[in-house]
Parts: C-alpha cells; structure tokens; sequence
C-alpha cells in the first residue's frame, strides 16, 4: 500500500517476480510508473489494488472499474 517510487517500480520490473501488486484505488498515481509496454516486456502479470485500504466502506462495483 501507498505510493511507489519510479525507482523502486523499476527494480520490480527487473526481479524474478511474476506478480506486482500495487495499490491504485487511494494512490491513483501508482499508474503513472509503470509503462504497460514495460510491464509486458518484463513477462509480469500487474494485480491492480482496485479497493480502498484506508476506507472502511465497499466500494460499487461501478466504483472499482472506474479505478481499472
């Protein structure tokens, strides 16, 4: 949860890791690091943290693929 440095996001698309989970609901500019192309290159699956860890309350599902 929280934000992602470019550094650190670069380094993940370089480990041997097969999923990157982020939190992108709360901290929307998570995207802004990861270019898709990228992501694809590095063969890496991206699971999108679509729901609110700070907000007790259940999103619509209208909601969650807005963040999507």
């Amino acid at each position: 949860c929280g934000t992602i440095t470019p550094l650190l996001a670069k380094i993940l698309l370089q480990t041997e890791l097969d999923f990157l989970n982020h939190e992108f609901h709360d901290t929307p500019k998570n995207f802004e690091l990861y270019d898709p192309k990228d992501v694809e290159k590095s063969d890496k699956m991206m699971s999108i943290g679509c729901v609110s860890s700070r907000n007790p309350r259940i999103e619509t599902a209208e909601e969650i693929l807005d963040v999507m």
